[in-house]
Parts: C-alpha cells; structure tokens; sequence
C-alpha cells in the first residue's frame, strides 16, 4: 500500500531505517499503512487505490500465470504466490472470489 506521511516517520528498524517526510509517499505494507492511516499519522495514496473489479480480473491474470506447484492440497491457488505476481497485498477472500471467477471461465472455455 502507498501512503503519504502527515508527519516525518520513521520506518524499519536498524541499518533499514529510512525516515519519510511529509508528503512523500512511500510503499509500506497494507497491515502498516492501516495502523498509521488510523492514527491519523499518513493518508492513503489515492493513486494506489485498486478498483475490486479491477483487483478480481488481475488476480484471474495471475492466476492463470502460476505453475501448479503453487497451489495448496485443497486445489486453490496460494494467496502469496498471487501477491508475489501482482505485488499488491490480496486477502484469502479476494483470492477466493477470483478463483471461483476464474473456475467458471475456465469451464465456459471448455464447452
């Protein structure tokens, strides 16, 4: 996720830390840009916000891409191994639903 600090911030720890000044935006992960969004500490790069429709059809794409050892034992494609494609932070629930999606198309083709 991209934010943009309100305020200098310091992220990572030791020889990776880097401190971001305000108004520059910065790559952090989904779990951190949430923490500080809601401390009112940055905002979120509105250049970076993903339509659903839009996130759905490029986890179809990546989906699609992956070599089947990147499936679990219950035949469904691993939520990091998306993420590592589109590098973008998804949830199991987003992988779930472009699964389905991509199931059906998957069919349609067949028939």
């Amino acid at each position: 996720m991209k934010i943009i600090p309100m305020t200098a911030l310091r992220l990572g720890k030791g020889e990776d830390l880097e401190v971001v000044l305000p108004g520059h935006p910065v790559d952090v992960s989904d779990k951190e840009g949430q923490r500080l969004i809601g401390r009112g500490l940055a905002k979120a790069d509105e250049s970076s916000v993903v339509n659903p429709a839009d996130l759905n059809d490029a986890i179809i794409d990546a989906i699609g891409d992956l070599s089947p050892d990147l499936f679990g034992k219950d035949g469904k494609p691993n939520v990091k191994a998306i993420e590592s494609v589109l590098e973008h932070d998804i949830t199991a629930a987003d992988r779930d639903k472009a699964w389905d999606a991509y199931q059906n198309l998957m069919q349609d083709d067949r028939q």
